[in-house]
């Protein structure tokens, strides 16, 4: 409690009933801080900004590695505006929309950059709100009515045809590689959250399935893993990676790479992308691998099962995987209507 039970009042201490204190406890910060400067409550430290981040990363230790990269990068952009002794309770909302348009217009970051930044940075003063006037913190979110924007980047979707899988596979340098390809482009699996995850003991051979965690919903009973079957393209590959080992197999399947706390995949895969000749560089390529996969599971077995094998919701997977392929315009152009396949 940041008042005591009694007030200095000149030379005398003199005690206060519990319907003052009630009063004082709620009061507007404008008439607290009032009594403060007159010496009748004790002065309440205001926090900065940059306390406000560094306070909000402590309590936040435990997140994933992944996660704590992107409020990392919202903390550094927010300090690219924003003054590190700033007290938080100057904030003002039209603040954060000229911190929009800075992100976009100075620092030239996408519109779905830009709303991760704002997506982690309002975490953080919603977990000040949270936290509550009495221990320093803000009673309203200055971000409160300002929309994150929209994550979706169209421009990035790139569906990876079979075709070039099996020429990135080609240009791989080891088999790990080839694992983690086949991974992200016939398993699904997302990387490196949960390729790199994966361990011998998830492979269920004769059940012809694998298990896979997911980390990110592991707080979720009963979601924070799913079975995904063993396609002949990752078992093939599986077999083959096993065969190299010449003493004990070790715990992960994938040991060389990405086994780092900042896993820095995307360089090589580059590489190989160029090696394979594939041209043009591919955007988010891991993303865009799980995504080609998805379209291929829905498009064959549907919703439910893409669900259950993905990992994610049906708005998940219509907003952020499922993609049109160039295929589809010429089955299309193709497909005569007859009884069995008018849609009305």
């Amino acid at each position: 409690m940041w008042v005591s039970e009694q007030v200095y009042y000149r030379d005398n201490v003199l005690p206060v009933d519990k319907r003052t204190l009630t009063w004082i406890e709620t009061a507007q910060p404008i008439i607290r801080e009032k009594l403060a400067d007159k010496g009748l409550i004790e002065k309440q430290h205001k926090k900065t900004c940059q306390e406000l981040w560094d306070t909000f990363l402590v309590e936040k230790a435990d997140i994933e590695q992944s996660t704590r990269d992107i409020y990392d990068r919202a903390q550094e952009c927010f300090f690219a505006f924003f003054d590190k002794d700033r007290q938080i309770t100057s904030l003002k909302s039209s603040e954060f929309l000229d911190w929009k348009r800075y992100l976009q217009n100075d620092l030239g970051l996408a519109e779905a950059t830009i709303a991760a930044m704002f997506a982690k940075t309002k975490a953080v003063f919603n977990w000040a709100v949270a936290q509550g006037v009495e221990k320093g913190w803000i009673e309203a979110s200055p971000l409160d009515g300002i929309g994150c924007g929209s994550y979706d980047n169209p421009e990035n979707d790139r569906f990876i045809e079979v075709e070039e899988y099996h020429k990135l596979l080609e240009a791989c340098p080891c088999q790990e590689w080839r694992m983690i390809i086949t991974l992200s482009r016939i398993g699904g699996l997302r990387c490196p959250s949960e390729s790199q995850r994966l361990r011998w003991d998830d492979i269920h051979w004769d059940r012809k399935m694998f298990k896979v965690t997911t980390s990110k919903l592991e707080h979720h009973k009963g979601k924070g893993w799913r079975y995904v079957p063993l396609f002949p393209e990752v078992r093939r590959e599986l077999e083959a990676l096993r065969s190299t080992y010449h003493g004990e197999q070790p715990e992960y399947v994938i040991n060389r790479y990405g086994r780092d706390p900042e896993p820095n995949l995307g360089t090589q895969f580059a590489r190989i992308a160029k090696a394979a000749g594939l041209g043009e560089a591919i955007p988010a390529p891991f993303n865009n691998m799980r995504g080609s996969r998805a379209t291929e599971i829905y498009a064959v077995f549907g919703e439910k099962i893409e669900e259950a094998w993905l990992g994610h919701c049906k708005k998940i997977a219509l907003k952020h995987y499922l993609m049109v392929r160039k295929g589809d315009y010429a089955r299309a152009a193709n497909l005569e209507l007859t009884e069995e396949t008018y849609l009305c």
